[in-house]
């Protein structure tokens, strides 16, 4: 078959035996490229073909366009191994949103406190315009290379470091108090495909998760050293996962072999404990417990937020982007302390064309609120606190 413009290889369901002494399939090919139109509903009526081949455990290889694998991606929640030759590129998520969310943007001071590879932070750049300032803090040193290359702005300041040392930023950049802070805690493509670190279950890496790798430990050595109960208990509660205490003790029988090491191990143990029609869900989840473990992204949030209100000024605007209940059940509270006010009475949803077009929008949520007082410490504590969970299982040295 001569080359199309795209390629994307979807992987398939793995059985239970994972990748041990399963044999090589042979990809089975859909070209898109051969239809004159492709709509969605002809997605649709693909289906049964996909789901067939996926039955027989084969993986699939699809040919055609970008804006056609999209709708093999939106119809059949299917997320491809890879795409090759393609111009895909990371598009951040809720765009316009955000931009209505800080309106009126000339002249503001804003703080991207999670800047990635730069998508939002150019956006809001190019809003705030010449007289404004786009302070963008990122943790990742990669992403924060990449994101300066891709920007050539002077309206735009970058700060290594976490979101919650936003007072340290400030103080040091010497900005004052600001117009709005935009939070989104998503994962970048570039840490999900192109890190190394083991962010995504669907490459074989070494299990990092860290979003700094120069500090703290990495994923393996908690998948290692804690005991199956600190195991379950991390999975559930973090990962809000059913078959925790069944993964726990498959990862416990699994690392009595041999350490678990790369993502390889880890959906060994997974596929060993959940049966198949239940797998993707649960790695998912999995894989989100211990990213939210070696990172502490739940206290860090909690920081992050509380330093935001101290650096705004009064009748500015926080906006987060969040994707999974824990991250949402923190930002949702902020509405109850005294001094802040919903700017919506639910959260923003990305449409259905930008979930067609980028399917990690799917889960997005985006809450906004806006300081109109003064804001009490200790109560933010008690509040805000509340919904955090209690302090994660650590092992011991």
């Amino acid at each position: 078959m001569e080359p199309r413009e795209i390629q994307g290889i979807y992987g398939g369901i793995g059985g239970r035996r994972g990748n041990r002494g399963v044999p090589a399939m042979r990809a089975e090919v859909i070209d898109l490229s051969e239809y004159p139109l492709f709509t969605l509903s002809m997605a649709r009526e693909l289906l049964p073909r996909v789901w067939e081949i996926l039955r027989r455990g084969n993986p699939i290889k699809f040919y055609g366009s970008l804006e056609r694998l999209q709708l093999i991606r939106f119809v059949s929640g299917m997320e491809f191994d890879s795409i090759e030759r393609s111009d895909a590129r990371h598009e951040p998520v809720m765009v316009q949103e955000v931009l209505r969310t800080f309106e009126p943007l000339e002249g503001k001071v804003l703080i991207d406190a999670t800047c990635g590879l730069g998508g939002h932070t150019k956006a809001l750049s190019e809003g705030v315009g010449p007289r404004g300032l786009v302070l963008a803090i990122e943790k990742d040193p990669e992403s924060l290379q990449r994101a300066k290359e891709k920007i050539d702005s002077a309206n735009v300041l970058f700060y290594r470091g976490s979101f919650a040392e936003m007072k340290e930023a400030v103080k040091e950049l010497g900005i004052g108090p600001v117009d709005g802070v935009l939070f989104d805690l998503g994962l970048s493509s570039f840490l999900l495909e192109g890190s190394g670190r083991g962010f995504s279950f669907r490459r074989d890496e070494p299990l990092d998760m860290r979003f700094d790798p120069s500090s703290g430990r990495p994923a393996s050595y908690y998948i290692n050293k804690l005991r199956v109960e600190e195991l379950e208990s991390v999975i559930r509660l973090l990962g809000e996962e059913r078959f925790a205490r069944r993964i726990a003790r498959a990862i416990r029988e699994e690392r009595d072999a041999a350490p678990l090491e790369r993502t390889a191990d880890l959906n060994r143990a997974i596929e060993r404990a959940v049966r198949r029609q239940h797998l993707l869900k649960a790695k998912m989840r999995v894989y989100q417990a211990f990213r939210i473990l070696v990172n502490d992204e739940l206290a860090t949030l909690k920081e992050g937020l509380l330093q935001a209100l101290q650096v705004l000024k009064q009748g500015g605007i926080i906006a987060v982007i969040s994707y999974h209940s824990l991250e949402d059940r923190i930002v949702k509270t902020l509405s109850k302390l005294p001094g802040v006010e919903a700017l919506y009475k639910k959260p923003l949803v990305p449409s259905d064309e930008e979930i067609v077009r980028n399917r990690r929008a799917r889960s997005a949520r985006l809450r906004a609120i806006k300081k109109v007082g003064d804001i009490d410490e200790a109560l933010f504590d008690r509040i805000v606190g509340a919904v955090v969970p209690s302090p994660l299982p650590r092992p011991a040295e």
